[in-house]
């Protein structure tokens, strides 16, 4: 129940200093909550803001992660093409000999008839 300083029951001289440092410490209290609400809004920002942040680096570390993998599946490419490379140069320095193979069937063939 609230009482308004003329309901308020009067105190004797010897209470009104613990009054005055009761009504000090209250004010103290409030103007704590208010910085500290205060501080809760600006923190609540930063947090956001923090969020924000760890959305962005979340998505450069896929970004990474796909791009290393991207890197691996070239590398493998990289492999296979050297693999093919050296096949298809094999087989090109078989062409000279199967060509000499065919003049010398060739040649063959012609001094039967």
């Amino acid at each position: 129940m609230r009482y308004s300083s003329q309901h308020a029951p009067q105190l004797s001289d010897s209470l009104q200093p613990m009054r005055i440092e009761l009504i000090a410490k209250g004010e103290n209290i409030v103007t704590e909550l208010g910085l500290s609400s205060r501080s809760l809004l600006k923190n609540s920002e930063i947090h956001s803001e923090l969020i924000k942040a760890a959305r962005v680096l979340s998505s450069r570390e896929y970004s990474i992660q796909y791009t290393s993998e991207m890197l691996n599946t070239i590398q493998q490419l990289q492999h296979e093409m050297k693999e093919r490379t050296k096949y298809i140069e094999t087989s090109l320095k078989t062409i000279p000999k199967i060509v000499s193979s065919l003049e010398d069937t060739d040649k063959i063939t012609r001094n039967m008839n």
